[in-house]
């Protein structure tokens, strides 16, 4: 049974929190060169027909005027707390993109990604390749917030990039979101993306060993492009999750649309994103757990594009006033996956909704929500 603990006591407690978090994190670098080797993290790579940024931003204006306003969702466990992000263009924030999806010039659906250096975004697999093929075009619009036009510009992809665990098992198939699958992430690169450095600074990416994950003081923090919600960005927050090797089980509200979203994990003054949504069930949303070897796999891939990825591997018992530093990750002690009966069909894929090398960027800042707005 769903806790039925108030979460506007759980906000309250964050609020403070997300407006003083200062992420006094470690250098980045070196958590993953030792990985294990997994083959189905080895990446494919596929390259789009290019569009220019005012090309991308006349697509995404024609969409905004096509699309339909979306409905009701399983991925919502109620009661909906769900806010209104009311200034996208916020440090980290920003970073968030809306993500547009395309078969020829003909919109299919929607998801979310967030920019990790000004020229990769990630998100989940499924809103790049599905049934054994990639989709033709993907449209990035930064900050978006119900706006018509893109804050910091539009951009259309140049390559997208997805494990072949994905390509060579659920990508291959009629897509099943009931069934979590630790690969379904996934990298899109842009070609001389139109809002150059303006999202700087860009957020760590984690991979956290099981004891941090039991800490009392750990809180979820979301944000995104839910589709059955008004145009713009979305945020959320969740105490009631669990961890496996791979994956992130929780009862965090998020819905179509919103496929790709990242997840930060907060615990007092540590601040780092360490999952990505991927689908879920009438029982758990679940999201991709941040791994060693993923983290190896993104910083080598992005090596010759010049990308500074901010990675590290917190260590055991990070938090509190702890400043992680680079480590070897532990070995995790496994989680139990949940029982779960088979669910209503949730499918956070391409949903219709209406809804230069850069130098190293500089150290993540806070996140500030100075005020909360209720659909």
């Amino acid at each position: 049974m769903r806790s039925t603990r108030s979460r506007s006591a759980a906000l309250a407690l964050l609020l403070p929190a997300l407006g003083a978090l200062l992420f006094t994190l470690a250098a980045p670098g070196a958590s993953a060169d030792s990985a294990s080797a997994d083959p189905g993290i080895e990446l494919i790579e596929h390259s789009t027909e290019p569009l220019s940024p005012a090309e991308a931003e006349k697509l995404f204006e024609r969409t905004l005027e096509e699309l339909a306003t979306g409905s009701a969702a399983y991925g919502v466990f109620p009661p909906d707390e769900r806010y209104r992000v009311p200034d996208a263009n916020l440090p980290l924030i920003r970073t968030i993109s809306y993500v547009a999806i395309y078969v020829g010039n003909r919109y299919f659906g929607s998801c979310t990604g967030f920019m990790v250096t000004p020229v990769v975004m990630m998100t989940a697999a499924h809103c790049l390749y599905e049934q054994g093929r990639f989709f033709d075009r993907i449209v990035a619009v930064p900050g978006y917030n119900g706006e018509t036009y893109g804050p910091f510009g539009v951009a259309a992809s140049s390559k997208m990039v997805i494990p072949r665990g994905w390509a060579e098992g659920r990508g291959a198939a009629v897509p099943n979101p009931a069934i979590p699958d630790e690969y379904d992430w996934g990298i899109v690169v842009f070609e001389n993306p139109p809002w150059g450095r303006a999202l700087e600074p860009y957020p760590y990416l984690a991979d956290a060993p099981d004891s941090f994950f039991a800490r009392p003081d750990v809180q979820l923090f979301t944000a995104g492009y839910p589709g059955d919600k008004p145009d713009g960005m979305w945020w959320t927050t969740s105490r009631e999750f669990f961890v496996t090797p791979t994956m992130l089980y929780t009862k965090m509200d998020v819905w179509h649309g919103q496929s790709g979203s990242p997840i930060y994990a907060i615990a007092n003054d540590i601040g780092f994103i360490f999952s990505v949504v991927s689908s879920g069930n009438s029982d758990w949303n679940f999201s991709v757990r941040f791994t060693r070897g993923m983290l190896a796999a993104l910083e080598t891939y992005c090596r010759p594009f010049g990308c500074v990825l901010l990675t590290f591997t917190a260590p055991e018992g990070a938090g509190l006033g702890v400043t992680p530093t680079p480590t070897a990750t532990p070995t995790r002690t496994p989680t139990p996956t949940p029982t779960r009966t088979t669910p209503p069909t949730f499918t956070p894929t391409a949903t219709p909704t209406r809804a230069a090398t850069p130098p190293p960027p500089p150290r993540p800042a806070p996140i500030r929500i100075p005020q909360l707005a209720r659909d």
